[in-house]
């Protein structure tokens, strides 16, 4: 049996194709999302972009080795023609028009559920010593160069104007046992050891 540490890139890239498929059709169905949409008072029409696809097609876009939305269109179609529906437009415009309108509430709340779904599946065997254990950890994320994510997370100021883009820190609690954050904050970023 091959060592895990020895996969081929191919082989890696294989396992999370698996590990998409698992979050998008698992963890992640459509009604949850619908229900999660009702109880926030998120109203939508049903149309090709629902937020049940948009989220869809937005974790299959952050999982997969290419992050651009047109790939996530291409996959969109790939999907459609797979079950003899018709295609949509190439372009992507519908498509980060409809993801910039769900609401954050959104991501969070399913957040938080896909960990609950996480640790009720968590094996016995992935406990230390019988106990789940909680990891907590800090990174950073760049978002997209818009006018309010800039007065919110302002670039980093060894940065030009105009030259960067909006920054902030985020910290997380996740389980050690599955991996799976359970709670997260954001913030702007200050700079490395100010918090």
């Amino acid at each position: 049996m091959q060592d895990q540490c020895n996969d081929s890139a191919a082989e890696v890239q294989s396992k999370l194709r698996c590990a998409s498929s698992l979050v998008l059709d698992l963890l992640l169905p459509q009604a949850e999302v619908s229900r999660i949409c009702r109880e926030l008072g998120y109203s939508f029409r049903d149309r090709l972009f629902n937020p049940m696809v948009v989220v869809w097609m937005f974790v299959s876009q952050v999982l997969s080795a290419d992050h651009s939305c047109q790939q996530a269109v291409t996959r969109f179609n790939a999907w459609r023609v797979a079950r003899g529906l018709a295609r949509v437009s190439s372009e992507t415009t519908s498509y980060r028009k409809a993801r910039g309108k769900l609401p954050e509430q959104l991501f969070e709340r399913l957040l938080a559920w896909t960990s609950k779904r996480c640790d009720e599946a968590t094996n016995g065997a992935w406990l230390f010593k019988g106990r789940l254990v909680e990891m907590v950890d800090g990174w950073t994320v760049t978002m997209a160069d818009t006018k309010e994510n800039q007065q919110q997370y302002p670039q980093m100021k060894s940065q030009k104007p105009g030259c960067g883009f909006p920054i902030a820190r985020m910290i997380g609690v996740f389980s050690l046992a599955t991996g799976s954050i359970q709670f997260n904050v954001l913030a702007p970023y200050r700079r490395k050891a100010n918090w």
